[in-house]
């Protein structure tokens, strides 16, 4: 009975560690989108004035 328990636990602490996991990952996924797109945006300006920013 204490083995179930403490697989049962141990299970629990890997879903939580997935769970963190996907999120970070996601929070990474974003941040480096609204990189590409700052950097995008920059040069589409400095495009559009002929390099004189």
């Amino acid at each position: 009975m204490l083995s179930l328990l403490i697989i049962a636990i141990g299970a629990l602490g890997v879903v939580t560690l997935q769970s963190t996991s996907l999120q970070s990952n996601n929070g990474a996924y974003l941040r480096t989108q609204a990189t590409f797109f700052a950097g995008d945006y920059c040069w589409r300006y400095d495009f559009q004035n002929d390099g004189k920013s």
